[in-house]
């Protein structure tokens, strides 16, 4: 084990932690209410963004961290040594975070920068994609994985894009594994291996159990581990949940609507390409947590970052959970290794204190996490540590991002899930719920201003705001009935949720032709305005009155269409598939009478994957 500073050896007997001073605002709750959630109402004066997860590295033999502030826009390098921040820099978004070669790279809306790991001054900065999400450095070459499907080689040395690949859309990290690069994708948990110019994907997680199934859905993060295997921290959601598992307490990680997982793959794939299945090793279901956004393994232990715990404010916390159920969560790696391919995992926790971290990071066999509120927390989860063993803490004072509307998506209200589960960064985890007695449901983006679009759902059957939160947040996910005052909160807080940035891989001469195609086929009658919605409800022959969506970032969805008949929007126009391919919506497009021709749909896909 490499030695930090003598400090991080040997932990204060006591540990101090002080409040950042309160410039949100206050607003008390609604007279005479009698609702269980009801206190002040608390107001970030700028929405903090949904939570990534990720955004903390370390480097031992510099004694730094540098943290990815996405809540109050900056990157903080903080001296491990000296307990203090050498340097705080506003950068908008900050997301990822790779030191390599004495720099730190941090992703930003448009660019990698890159930080000087000594003293924290600015080194450069290199212009990618508009969104992105995954960062590797391997020598002087960088590789960025972006939301609208590029991945991007950089030339470090002259700040320069050297190579675009695309793949499919909603990437989410890269990693260098030998000779080749690891990509995973955000809503499906795919993996896609590239060896040259080969693409080869790896089995999607899935786990049956009783004859039921859980599909492999919102891949967090994909790490290396300390001893070279690949771990993916991601959810498994259920195929057909049924209405008994809405609205009660699921603690057990072997049932449930949602729950997060840890799959582990071989990364010495190299002689059993492409028989892709030989790369997964074991995937185990996480018990204990509802939200697990960020994942790292030193050589003994692996630990979670799970941020959906509060202390000093709390309206929304399950009270039949005990407070020495702390969110500092690891597992131990010689039990997983011990445990069966397919197996329940129950987390330690511990801490002193309820936390909110949403990063994770090693430092040796000492686990560092960032805490939205608290700054930068150390454990040593070392049997020697004992069953609560204390946490230091590096303050990294700020503005307060503390708000209800954003507790809200993040918190398990009582039921074993949170919104952020089904619609993690505010958008949609891709899977298509078999309901009983209502059919197939695609989950809806949350993103573009979901909390001003009544009426809600798809058959635009909830009139208001406060009609969706007694139906799900109440009646689905079994928490408390929320305050106007806090309901309006929660309200505001999803609608200032922005369409994602991205660039697609059509040629502009394609869009263009695709948008007369739109025009032509009349279905700006119904797709129309900045949003390309009237917000009417139709039927247009697919099974019932649906509301019609958005077409603002179709390119990134994981389905679509209401049952998720289609996989892409080619799918959705394929004749021989689910969907049917037709393109004509009867009186409600006073479209041509003839189908359009097969180029006239390539550009129309084009068109509409540039939206």
């Amino acid at each position: 084990m490499k030695q930090l500073a003598p400090w991080l050896l040997w932990f204060a007997v006591g540990c101090s932690v002080e409040l950042p001073g309160e410039d949100f605002e206050h607003h008390p709750a609604d007279a005479g209410s009698g609702d269980a959630d009801a206190g002040d109402v608390h107001r970030a004066m700028t929405p903090p963004p949904p939570i990534a997860g990720g955004g903390l590295e370390v480097n031992l033999e510099a004694n730094r961290a540098v943290v990815a502030d996405a809540d109050r826009d900056r990157v903080v390098v903080v001296d491990l040594a000296a307990l203090s921040i050498v340097r705080e820099h506003p950068l908008r978004a900050p997301g990822r975070v790779v030191l390599s070669g004495g720099l730190a790279y941090v992703t930003t809306p448009g660019a990698v920068v890159a930080y000087d790991l000594a003293d924290g001054t600015l080194v450069g900065r290199v212009e990618v994609c508009p969104t992105p999400r995954g960062l590797a450095i391997e020598g002087t070459t960088g590789y960025v994985a972006c939301l609208g499907g590029a991945l991007l080689d950089l030339d470090l040395e002259n700040l320069t894009i050297r190579q675009i690949r695309w793949l499919p859309p909603d990437l989410r990290d890269v990693l260098v594994v030998g000779r080749r690069l690891w990509v995973s994708r955000l809503r499906d948990a795919e993996i896609i291996v590239l060896d040259g110019e080969q693409q080869h994907r790896l089995p999607r997680p899935r786990r049956v159990r009783g004859g039921i199934e859980w599909q492999g859905r919102v891949g967090w993060r994909l790490r290396r581990m300390a001893d070279g295997r690949v771990a993916l921290l991601h959810q498994w959601h259920r195929e057909s949940p049924g209405p008994d598992l809405y609205g009660r307490p699921m603690p057990s990680c072997d049932d449930g609507l949602v729950v997060p997982a840890l799959t582990i793959f071989d990364a010495d794939v190299t002689d059993r390409i492409p028989a892709e299945r030989a790369a997964l090793i074991s995937s185990h279901a996480i018990g204990g947590s509802a939200l697990v956004v960020d994942v790292v393994a030193t050589d003994a232990w692996v630990g979670l970052a799970t941020p959906g715990e509060f202390d000093f404010y709390d309206p929304f916390r399950n009270p039949a959970v005990d407070d020495a159920e702390r969110p500092l969560r690891w597992l131990s790696l010689a039990e997983i290794d011990a445990r069966p391919a397919i197996a329940c995992l129950r987390v330690r926790a511990g801490g002193g204190g309820r936390f909110r971290p949403v990063a994770v990071a090693a430092a040796g066999e000492l686990l560092l996490y960032y805490d939205r509120e608290r700054g930068l927390m150390l454990v040593d989860p070392s049997p020697a540590a004992g069953p609560d063993p204390r946490v230091e803490r590096v303050p990294i004072d700020g503005r307060p991002v503390l708000d209800d509307g954003h507790a809200a998506f993040h918190v398990d209200p009582g039921g074993g899930v949170t919104c952020a589960n089904c619609h993690p960064e505010g958008g949609d985890d891709g899977h298509v719920w078999n309901l009983g007695g209502v059919g197939p449901r695609r989950t809806q983006p949350l993103y573009g201003g979901a909390g001003a679009r009544a009426p809600y759902h798809w058959e635009g059957d909830l009139e208001d705001f406060p009609a969706l939160v007694e139906a799900v947040h109440v009646q689905r996910m079994g928490g408390a009935r929320l305050a106007q005052g806090r309901a309006e909160r929660f309200r505001a807080w999803l609608a200032s949720i922005p369409t994602p940035d991205f660039r697609s891989e059509a040629a502009p001469g394609a869009v263009r032709a695709g948008e007369d195609v739109f025009l032509d086929l009349g279905c700006d009658a119904c797709h129309l305005g900045d949003r390309f919605t009237d917000g009417v409800i139709h039927d247009v022959g697919t099974g019932g009155r649906f509301q019609t969506p958005s077409l603002r970032a179709l390119h990134l969805r994981g389905r679509l269409m209401h049952d998720g008949c289609a996989g892409d929007i080619g799918g959705r126009f394929d004749p021989s598939g689910r969907c049917g391919g037709d393109l004509r919506h009867g009186p409600f497009a006073p479209g041509a009478e003839e189908p359009p021709t097969a180029a006239e749909v390539r550009d129309l896909i084009a068109f509409l994957s540039s939206l």
